[in-house]
């Protein structure tokens, strides 16, 4: 059988990687199949993220526990309430959505007011 062609190939096999001979480098058809180039002399390449900061105990920081329950208990009862067609009193609701309402801005106003200059990073 005579020799398929470039595309023959590669579109009977579309892991198959197209390398250009004047510089080397090579391209994959498959979205998997590139990787980024490695610079041996970058410092970069070697960050290892520092570990997270433990979660605040119950005692050190009640205001923060309070907005997560807030955050996550509001919403689940007004959904569950909604969804249910529970026929509960509307003080219930209101008190859902205020206590919604109240962590989000809890939230808020705990965000720092001040940055450094020298950095040029967000927040996590």
């Amino acid at each position: 059988a005579p020799p398929a062609s470039p595309q023959q190939r590669r579109a009977l096999d579309p892991r198959l990687v197209y390398r250009d001979p004047g510089s080397g480098l090579s391209m994959g058809t498959d979205h998997r199949s590139w990787t980024p180039p490695v610079d041996p002399d970058d410092p970069d390449d070697d960050y290892v993220p520092p570990p997270p900061t433990p979660m605040p105990s119950w005692r050190a920081d009640p205001v923060w526990w309070a907005i997560l329950v807030g955050l996550v208990a509001g919403p689940i009862v007004l959904l569950t309430m909604v969804l249910t067609g529970h026929t509960s009193p509307r003080i219930y609701l209101w008190l859902a959505g205020l206590a919604t309402v109240a962590a989000f801005v809890g939230l808020v106003l705990r965000l720092p007011s001040t940055h450094d200059e020298d950095d040029d990073g967000a927040r996590v």
